[in-house]
């Protein structure tokens, strides 16, 4: 998954592991941090170090 760095604006690749696998969503079991931000539109257009806008959404779960 891509997680966004507040202080630079940029995302950042990141190895993480995959739990339960649904039509409502992964459950990620490891490689995050509480609190921190994911990227969840459109990662196929990003590379490590893009600079992105953020908008809110809520975790589920």
């Amino acid at each position: 998954v891509y997680v966004h760095d507040a202080a630079t604006g940029r995302v950042k690749l990141r190895q993480v592991a995959v739990g339960h696998v649904d039509d409502d969503g992964v459950t990620i079991t490891g490689g995050l941090a509480p609190g921190e931000a994911v990227v969840i539109s459109g990662p196929d257009r990003l590379r490590d170090g893009s600079k992105v806008a953020v908008s809110t959404t809520t975790a589920r779960g």
